[in-house]
């Protein structure tokens, strides 16, 4: 499994219920980046994203790289 792969697996997991545009607000980021890493459409998603990601989701980078 790629990272993208098990990224995007560990955000769906994570989020349940949680809208994209609700997510983007809890994170502080632009829902419109959200949507790119969901349909993997980034090659390489930053650290500072993937931070911010792991912020809104109450858990750690590491967590979203397992």
């Amino acid at each position: 499994m790629s990272t993208i792969d098990r990224i995007v697996n560990n955000i769906e997991t994570r989020r349940g219920d949680l809208s994209v545009d609700k997510l983007s607000k809890q994170c502080n980021l632009p829902a419109s980046t959200i949507i790119k890493i969901l349909r993997k459409e980034v090659k390489d998603v930053r650290v500072s994203t993937l931070e911010a990601l792991a912020k809104g989701l109450s858990c750690s980078v590491s967590d979203l790289l397992q």
